[in-house]
């Protein structure tokens, strides 16, 4: 009780004992502490001139030197506390002065499970008694490892969520979290403004720091092409050139180039969280934007919407496709589309208009676009995704027994686009690992 100071004494005092029926043997009952008990709550009452209510008596029945008893107790005791009326914002202090081992070691378990950053172990040592760091190093371990899980399967807004609960990390991780979520929902340049606050405010030591000012590059490369790829899709008709020069074509092609492999990646991790519903969208996403990459090297024109007219013709007077492509019932009358697009691919195919490539048309976007089904049900008539429909498609078989995302990624590289195991998601993964690791008592 030394302790606490006149002014910051605890409201309630705890004492507990073990308290064993007299149907148990008396040589176990002898041993109770509950005379004990007793006797510390009138000496405490006198000397600190507590009310006689606020010094309350626990008495249990569990055997003091059993660890698996008393851990029980404990927590049946403090999972009641938890919940119950005028202990929402109370501070716990758990005092290890005396009692069994079991029942020190339960105390200190079961109250930092449940009370977390609330709670605060004393002990006495050369008399004095004195704080030790055991709960909020417990506290500690269980928090980073929950955060090595979510952050392995991505889940940065859970991680936010544990991160705010967790309030011994600093800030700026949670300044990095949301940059990651920000990455993850494809708005590069809020993830950069994001990251860039913790640069500016040196949160991080020096190599750390290099890091990030790299990874922020990468995601304001980011943000210029997918306002490149924007800026096409609505161009006004009076700013078109078509063809376009040199410079806006390479550009516009790089541009597809980091923006595939990052929806790649984002597909990817979809795969390995299980989400089927988000892969279905983003694997047809990424087939449809191939076939546009691989169109727009063709016949050098985007096919992008502001400039569908100019595509239409562009492929229509394509060396016999025009002639082709209405024998198989097309009507160019209509507005460009997907199925164009991909009957156009084929006939390149055909035609022999490809060599390595080629394989992306019959390996890869050909054997997708026929499983557009599932896709088209979860989208129009609320169907669902999972992964025995994935397999009743037999993938495997289509895609030369590789997987969908193996495909995917066999196919990319064919197209000359990167995409290295070492994302900038693993890198962000990386920096707040250590920055967690930093956060550890």
């Amino acid at each position: 009780m030394s302790f606490f100071s006149r002014n910051a004494f605890p409201d309630e005092v705890w004492l507990f004992a073990s308290d064993h029926p007299e149907t148990v043997a008396e040589k176990v009952r002898s041993q109770d502490t509950i005379t004990l008990a007793v006797a510390i709550k009138r000496l405490i009452i006198q000397k600190y001139g507590c009310d006689e209510k606020s010094v309350k008596i626990i008495g249990y029945d569990s055997c003091p030197e059993s660890y698996d008893e008393m851990l029980d107790f404990f927590d049946r005791f403090f999972r009641k506390m938890k919940g119950a009326e005028g202990y929402d914002n109370a501070l716990y202090f758990v005092s290890m002065t005396t009692g069994s081992v079991p029942a020190n070691l339960g105390v200190i378990i079961s109250a930092a499970s449940y009370f977390g950053n609330n709670c605060e172990a004393i002990y006495l040592s050369g008399g004095k008694p004195r704080r030790t760091e055991m709960v909020g190093k417990l506290i500690d371990k269980r928090y980073f490892q929950i955060a090595q899980t979510l952050l392995l399967h991505y889940d940065y807004s859970g991680l936010h969520d544990l991160i705010e609960d967790w309030n011994a990390a600093p800030g700026h991780i949670l300044l990095m979290i949301n940059a990651c979520q920000k990455l993850y929902d494809f708005n590069f340049n809020q993830a950069a403004e994001t990251l860039d606050e913790v640069i500016e405010k040196r949160a991080v030591n020096a190599s750390s720091n290099l890091i990030l000012r790299q990874v922020s590059g990468e995601l304001k490369k980011l943000g210029a092409a997918q306002a490149l790829m924007i800026r096409h899709q609505s161009i006004a008709a009076d700013e078109k050139k078509v063809p376009l020069d040199g410079d806006e074509k390479n550009k516009l092609l790089e541009s597809y180039r980091m923006l595939l492999a990052l929806w790649y990646h984002k597909m990817r991790i979809s795969w390995c969280k299980q989400n089927y519903f988000e892969f279905y969208n983003l694997l047809f996403g990424l087939v449809e934007n191939m076939s546009k990459y691989v169109i727009m090297q063709i016949i050098e024109i985007p096919p992008l919407k502001s400039y569908f007219n100019e595509v239409k013709q562009a492929i229509r007077s394509f060396e016999g496709f025009g002639e082709y492509a209405e024998a198989k019932g097309v009507n160019f009358n209509y507005e460009l589309n997907n199925l164009m697009f991909d009957m156009f691919l084929k006939y390149l195919l055909e035609k022999g208009y490809f060599k390595d490539r080629g394989r992306v048309i019959s390996g890869f976007l050909n054997p997708v676009s026929e499983l557009k089904t599932h896709r088209n049900h979860a989208v129009h008539v609320f169907g669902g995704a999972s992964e025995d429909l994935l397999e009743s498609e037999k993938f495997s078989k289509k895609f030369g027994g590789r997987t969908v995302v193996e495909a995917a990624a066999f196919s990319l590289e064919l197209l000359g686009i990167n995409i290295s195991d070492i994302t900038i998601f693993e890198e962000f993964n990386c920096q707040i690992t250590g920055e967690l690791e930093k956060s550890l008592r």
